[in-house]
């Protein structure tokens, strides 16, 4: 399988028209005859300093959702197609449910955390955004899903490639493509590590900057709710983006080095011959790139707790 829809789906022009009409949407959402309600808190809460900004930072997550759909589906597509092919399609779609499952649950229980330990006013006002709350969420997890569904697919491949390195080691013609699809994963991955990065972060933000509006309209103080609130918010996202990622990174790397081992195993009476093809394989594949110098190369990968720090240091308490 060759990853190449995001190459021809992600251009400029593509970019410009996707990231303008994701962009405009909060506009609308937030800014369009809202708020319908008359009420106090209403008024107070759309003239806050924080307002404006929140809304930015909800047009920059619709931007990046709306550019990264259409291609990401595609090539989720493709993946899943040469995923069943392979294994039990139950399978599949029992692990990536189970996944849903799991951000979803910790997901609620950080939001029900977080209303608890603020109470925010009962009132039609809150009716009325927690309705247009609710679809930036659900917007924002089409996109958050594309991308850990892509990496546990990754996954899979990976796992389906180690059972042919035996078939396609003496066959140079598939040799090469096999190396290549490693190449192709590899770069497909550290995409989907960046993309995943950016929209925890932003979540991260988007949430610190809804307390701020809060605490602008005088709901809560930096006493009843701490910044520690967000950067705990940061961490627990950075968990689960890591812990999805590194078992795929490390099978993927591993495939790389059982066609090594394979192609070039250790022969003592040859052992310089064999070290430099063993070497140039290495480098080729990118399998001597142990997962933490990875990490660092895609650092969004921290980026949740990252921006829960700066979110609280900015003053989004």
């Amino acid at each position: 399988m060759i990853i190449s829809t995001f190459s021809k789906r992600i251009n400029p022009v593509y970019i410009l028209v996707g990231g303008a009409f994701g962009g405009a949407i909060p506009f609308f959402m937030y800014l369009w005859k809202f708020p319908a309600s008359t009420q106090t808190v209403a008024q107070q809460f759309v003239h806050t300093r924080s307002f404006l900004t929140w809304i930015f930072l909800l047009s920059i997550l619709f931007s990046l959702v709306t550019i990264i759909l259409i291609p990401g589906w595609k090539v989720f597509h493709e993946l899943y197609s040469s995923v069943i092919k392979e294994n039990s399609q139950w399978n599949v779609v029992g692990m990536l449910v189970v996944s849903v499952a799991i951000y979803l649950g910790v997901f609620i229980a950080l939001n029900s955390l977080s209303i608890q330990v603020v109470d925010l006013p009962d009132s039609d006002f809150m009716g009325e955004l927690n309705a247009r709350f609710a679809a930036v969420y659900i917007y924002a997890l089409l996109g958050l899903f594309l991308v850990l569904f892509s990496i546990i697919l990754v996954y899979y491949m990976a796992e389906i490639m180690s059972n042919k390195i035996d078939l396609i080691k003496d066959n140079k013609k598939e040799l090469s493509v096999f190396i290549q699809e490693c190449l192709d994963y590899r770069n497909l991955l550290q995409v989907c590590l960046i993309i995943a990065g950016i929209l925890s972060s932003l979540a991260t933000i988007i949430t610190s900057a809804f307390f701020s509006i809060w605490k602008e309209v005088g709901v809560f103080t930096t006493e009843t709710f701490p910044s520690q609130v967000i950067i705990v918010y940061g961490l627990i996202f950075t968990l689960l983006l890591t812990l999805i990622y590194a078992p795929t990174y490390i099978t993927l790397t591993n495939v790389g080095r059982e066609l090594r081992d394979t192609k070039y195993p250790l022969d003592i009476d040859a052992l310089e011959d064999t070290m430099k093809n063993r070497k140039m394989l290495d480098d080729l594949l990118q399998t001597n790139i142990g997962i933490t110098e990875n990490l660092k190369n895609g650092i969004f990968t921290l980026s949740p707790l990252v921006s829960g720090l700066i979110a609280g240091l900015l003053g989004f308490k």
